[in-house]
């Protein structure tokens, strides 16, 4: 019955042993998961941006070349 019990203690420690190395890792893999969506974020947005400035650019600078191409697309309606 000793013996029983030192082998329960044993088995409980190694199990808390190892349910602590698990949540570092997991806890490690979170992190990097977190920093990876807020760069994906960083540079979604980045790119947002520059897509919004070259918009506004074109709309402004190249009015007339931009209403010439939508003009040429909305007038012809697919025909070729």
């Amino acid at each position: 019955m000793k013996k029983l019990n030192i082998v329960y203690r044993i088995a409980v420690v190694v199990m808390i042993g190892y349910l602590g190395i698990e949540n570092y890792s997991l806890k490690k893999r979170v992190r990097q998961a977190q920093e990876n969506a807020v760069m994906g974020l960083m540079m979604n947005n980045d790119t947002s941006m520059k897509m919004e400035m070259f918009m506004h650019m074109m709309a402004t600078d190249f009015e007339n070349e931009v209403e010439a191409v939508l003009n040429k697309i909305l007038n012809n309606d697919g025909e070729k």
